[in-house]
């Protein structure tokens, strides 16, 4: 195998890995005004998306933090 078809892969696995970092994320609760549904501390796996549908949570970053 030659260094031209490594660096192709590991160029590869790097946009790869960045594509997923983009589209997926995860959070952990820290406040409770969604209980009961989620409580302080349960952890989030998100799937960032543009359109939001009835029923989907919205995770807003807190600009004081």
């Amino acid at each position: 195998m030659g260094w031209r078809r490594i660096r192709v892969g590991l160029a590869c696995a790097a946009a790869l890995a960045w594509l997923v970092a983009r589209r997926f994320g995860r959070v952990a609760v820290t406040g409770s005004s969604m209980a009961p549904a989620l409580l302080p501390g349960d952890r989030l796996l998100l799937v960032r998306t543009r359109r939001l549908r009835p029923g989907d949570l919205a995770v807003v970053r807190d600009p004081r933090q």
